[in-house]
């Protein structure tokens, strides 16, 4: 008998831009359930304590959860600033574990340049 492979894992979801394209975006998974890492590129909109809000390359607004990052952290993210947060999806938001703050000369994140 064939050995059972396990489950695809399916990227993680974002629910569209509201509707006025003002509201921030909710980052979905299944209730209580810690999926894969998954990045997120974007541009630094606010920080407000340990929310971080991001407004990603494709538009959309995602809350962060930057509580589990050194408080430092929240000082340092300015407005405007590029950045990819790595971390994982939940259910209302994104639980961030570590970022880099981008190059605006080379926004794209380190690993997906192009060599000389």
């Amino acid at each position: 008998m064939p050995a059972a492979q396990p489950p695809a894992v399916a990227p993680p979801a974002v629910a569209p831009p509201a509707p006025n394209g003002n509201g921030p975006t909710k980052v979905l998974a299944p209730p209580g359930e810690r999926k894969q890492w998954a990045r997120v590129d974007g541009k630094v909109q606010s920080v407000e304590g340990a929310l971080l809000v991001l407004k990603a390359d494709n538009g959309t607004v995602i809350l962060v959860d930057i509580s589990q990052l050194n408080p430092n952290v929240s000082q340092a993210l300015r407005r405007g600033r590029l950045v990819s947060v790595y971390g994982y999806p939940l259910e209302q938001k994104f639980e961030a574990a570590g970022y880099i703050e981008l190059d605006p000369a080379h926004p794209e994140p380190p690993r997906l340049r192009q060599g000389r």
